[in-house]
């Protein structure tokens, strides 16, 4: 019988976008991830509560991540969103990804939390 090493654990890791002040229907400014890597959700979380629903999207090179999954969201009345699973999932070091803010609900503030699994 041979000895093996158990295997790793997969841990997950998030990475943060804060947008302060009053939002608008705006897309973000890219980040370029010197690693490669698997997302798994995105919650939304607001610094204030809106009176209407605040929607946003997760571009890839700009290519929306969810092309038919429920985009990330809050509903009016609400700070936290429901996690959501995107349809794209893997990205690459050097990949352009940024946020698209394309309904605000008259909410100020915004945390957008995306749990991924690096890959080598």
């Amino acid at each position: 019988m041979k000895w093996a090493a158990p295997a790793a654990a997969i841990t997950p890791s998030t990475m943060i976008w804060d947008f302060r002040g009053a939002l608008s229907l705006i897309t973000g400014t890219p980040f370029y991830p010197m690693f490669s890597g698997t997302i798994s959700k995105v919650r939304l979380n607001l610094q204030s509560i809106g009176s209407g629903n605040t929607v946003v999207d997760m571009l890839k090179n700009n290519v929306s991540i969810f092309p038919t999954s429920p985009r990330p969201s809050v509903v009016a009345g609400s700070l936290v969103g429901s996690p959501a699973v995107p349809d794209t999932t893997a990205f690459v070091a050097g990949d352009a990804i940024q946020f698209s803010i394309t309904q605000t609900g008259v909410a100020t503030g915004l945390v957008a939390a995306v749990e991924f699994v690096r890959v080598p």
